[in-house]
């Protein structure tokens, strides 16, 4: 019975994207009629794989009801609030503490290019390979073949280019080890000494110099975490596509206008 976390807190005050829309939160900026959140929720709905509680954090399950499209009322009826937090890991981990129960799907707001298909095929995919916890990542050359115009942020290793899609699984209890890994890195993101402690000075030389593969990558992860932790690769592009800037939201729109 797998349960869902969604994050949905805004890390920059400033967002371009809120303020073009004169909303609090990226979750409720308009799109296709509806609110970008009401996309992403409507992809979990109609998972029959995801039949656990929903857990928001960022925004009050109030917010989400009010203003819902019709057909998503009685649906949000599960939502249930996460304790606030600031960043992913540490609303995660805050979330485990509150009650989420394994396995759990962690995803974000902005993405409403999500799609039941592409949750399935990441759950399917985390179970085949067995892990405590799963990454959902697109290759670099799958995305610029199909959308070239838009600019994402890629992990280099090895020759490849790969861009995460939002989409964390944290299958076993064990996978507690790795939130909390990964809520360490994210503080020691400004000391590079601990950081460079946190991953290995030989694991890094080799990412930097691109003689790191990715599953060696996320073996050597596994091993410094104490949980196995896989990559699932989609070779669906629009799984890499989130929204976090206004360039993002009018591709967005253009995918959803060909696609209806």
């Amino acid at each position: 019975m797998t349960s869902v976390l969604i994050l949905a807190g805004t890390r920059d005050e400033a967002c371009p994207l809120c303020r073009d829309a004169k909303v609090e939160s990226k979750a409720l900026v308009p799109l296709g009629g509806v609110r970008m959140v009401d996309h992403m929720l409507r992809a979990l709905r109609d998972s029959p794989s995801l039949t656990g509680d929903i857990w928001i954090s960022g925004l009050c399950p109030e917010e989400l009801v009010e203003g819902a499209p019709m057909d998503l009322v009685g649906f949000l009826h599960r939502v249930r609030a996460a304790p606030a937090a600031i960043g992913p890991a540490k609303a995660t981990y805050a979330a485990l503490d509150a009650g989420a129960t394994f396995p759990l799907l962690v995803t974000t707001c902005d993405h409403p290019l999500l799609n039941p298909s592409m949750i399935d095929a990441f759950l399917s995919g985390a179970d085949a390979v067995g892990c405590d916890a799963a990454v959902g990542l697109a290759r670099q050359d799958v995305i610029q073949a199909a959308y070239p115009e838009t600019q994402r942020t890629y992990l280099k290793l090895a020759g490849e280019g790969y861009s995460g899609c939002n989409l964390f699984l944290l299958r076993t209890d064990n996978a507690r080890k790795g939130a909390e890994f990964w809520h360490n890195a994210e503080v020691d993101r400004k000391r590079p000494l601990k950081l460079v402690r946190r991953f290995g000075l030989g694991a890094l030389l080799r990412m930097l110099t691109g003689r790191l593969p990715l599953l060696d990558a996320f073996e050597h992860g596994s091993r410094r975490i104490g949980a196995s932790v896989a990559p699932i690769i989609f070779p669906i592009p629009e799984a890499a596509i989130d929204v976090d800037k206004p360039s993002d939201l009018v591709l967005v729109r253009q995918i959803m206008k060909l696609a209806s």
